[in-house]
């Protein structure tokens, strides 16, 4: 039977590159990395603007890269506390939320196959561990949202149960309305040492 020489050639480089990343990859680890830690301030207003007090709210950040369907059931319940940082906040008299999370190390590890090189831990979501932080807003017109830094600003997205995933915020509908910054903060602490982190500033405007 005769072979058509370029199928045979196709086959062949297929045939090497499957035994190579079968054999020849390899993860690197990329050291620990502090990441998250950001310090969440925020309010609770009314359509008039004015601070809503005594508002429950959740923030639960953890070793994991989006807010999905397994990461949904730490804001009720962890089933890892070694992975998640839970916190249930109320606001004070002016409407006002505040807390500082403690934020943990992460390792990004990087896949190294020849000939290919090396393929950065951003390709599978690693390296977004620790950009995000996931709130719940209270009462029966509150969410659950994935709160995460770019740039500037903050991405909102809020879960969907109906569609089971995350969607982004429609402000022309949601009840709830999100103003958000992000900058780095001074922290003080007791050594005199003041670095600079993360810092979160969120306005929640309920419509309804």
């Amino acid at each position: 039977m005769n072979r058509d020489p370029k199928w045979h050639r196709l086959l062949s480089l297929t045939g090497l590159l499957s035994f190579m990343l079968g054999t020849a990859g390899c993860v690197l680890p990329g050291g620990l990395t502090p990441v998250g830690g950001q310090q969440v301030n925020g309010w609770i207003r009314n359509p008039a603007g004015k601070g809503i007090p005594d508002q429950k709210l959740v923030l639960v950040q953890g070793h994991f890269d989006r807010l999905d369907t397994e990461t949904v059931q730490y804001v009720t319940a962890p089933a890892d506390v070694w992975k998640v940082e839970r916190v249930e906040l109320i606001t004070n008299a002016d409407g006002c939320f505040t807390h500082k999370l403690r934020g943990f190390t992460h390792c990004h590890p990087t896949w190294i196959i020849p000939p290919l090189g090396a393929l950065p831990s951003k390709i599978n979501g690693e390296a977004d561990h620790g950009k995000f932080f996931i709130l719940q807003t209270p009462g029966s017109k509150g969410g659950i949202y994935e709160i995460r830094q770019k740039g500037s600003k903050a991405i909102v997205r809020k879960w969907c149960n109906a569609r089971n995933r995350r969607q982004r915020v429609d402000p022309k509908i949601d009840p709830e309305v999100f103003t958000t910054t992000v900058h780095r903060i001074k922290l003080d602490q007791a050594d005199g040492y003041y670095p600079l982190i993360p810092g979160v500033t969120l306005e929640i405007v309920r419509r309804h």
